[in-house]
């Protein structure tokens, strides 16, 4: 079925455009008078100046704090190259700086412990063995350090660890290395985690927020939450893995007292203030998301 429309309506409906076309039309005017406007004449001395001006040179890293290592060239000449008189004399040296890398290279470090026995009253002494970070473990304290800080500083996951190994001649699989981080966890990390805590507590102001992770399980994932401790002193940081309840916090600041806590508005903080007359103080970038949300 067909639509008809009379003359009369059509030019009904090009009247409801007239506005458009006319605000689209002193658009137009406008942005020409802003495009024919003068620009601001520039100075040609200026400019050739500016142009006449040599890059300014940027130092690439400080390197004072690093080893320095001398390599002399020209030390052991004895006579003129071109005359081959050997009347020289020293007229001063050029020194210039060049940054080098040592590539890192992986041994195997074999301890050969000695035994002895005493003839007279027949009791065996040995050498004194470094003590291993791992019991019944080959890796050695500096691979072990290395490992945990690609994975914790770099955060390099442990098939990219893996893979690498490999331009060294050395197959770890990345089985091994979580399980060497995870032994660590559980017998070196407890004493970094105390000393850590000691640390934090030892100011006056500590900072505490906690954020949701979520856990891998069977079927759905579980969420938990990372906490984090911090102070205005040494700005060392404490992170914990737990649950989202009040134990936290009252189990972790058990032993700070008389101080102040910088939190959100959560309750779970009433209770440990409340007991060690800890003064409450809120976080401003939490306060500034209603604002913001207004």
């Amino acid at each position: 079925m067909g639509c008809f429309l009379s003359s009369n309506s059509n030019e009904y409906q090009l009247d409801l455009f007239t506005d458009i076309l006319e605000d689209i039309k002193k658009l137009e005017n406008e942005v020409q008078e802003i495009n024919s406007t003068e620009k601001p004449a520039i100075d040609d001395s200026k400019a050739e100046s500016k142009q006449n001006k040599k890059p300014k040179t940027i130092q690439l890293a400080d390197v004072e704090h690093l080893e320095h290592v001398e390599c002399h060239h020209g030390e052991d000449l004895k006579e003129c190259p071109n005359c081959h008189s050997t009347a020289l004399n020293t007229m001063g040296v050029e020194t210039t700086k060049e940054l080098e890398i040592i590539p890192a290279k992986i041994i195997v470090k074999e301890h050969i412990t000695h035994k002895f026995i005493c003839n007279q009253c027949r009791t065996i002494t040995r050498g004194n063995k470094p003590q291993s970070p791992l019991p019944k473990c080959m890796a050695g304290p500096n691979l072990l350090a290395h490992i945990c800080h690609n994975r914790f500083d770099l955060f390099i996951p442990y098939y990219r660890m893996s893979r690498d190994f490999l331009g060294y001649g050395l197959k770890i699989s990345d089985v091994n290395l979580c399980n060497w981080t995870n032994n660590l966890a559980e017998d070196i990390f407890p004493v970094l985690y105390d000393a850590l805590k000691k640390d934090v507590l030892s100011s006056d102001v500590i900072y505490c927020d906690e954020t949701t992770i979520d856990e891998l399980s069977k079927g759905k994932c579980k969420k938990k939450y990372l906490w984090c401790y911090t102070n205005n002193k040494t700005k060392n940081m404490v992170f914990h893995y737990s649950s989202r309840h009040r134990e936290n916090p009252t189990n972790f600041l058990f032993e700070f007292k008389n101080g102040y806590l910088v939190t959100d508005k959560y309750s779970g903080y009433d209770e440990i203030c409340k007991k060690h007359h800890i003064k409450r103080s809120y976080c401003w970038a939490h306060a500034r998301r209603k604002f913001h949300e207004l």
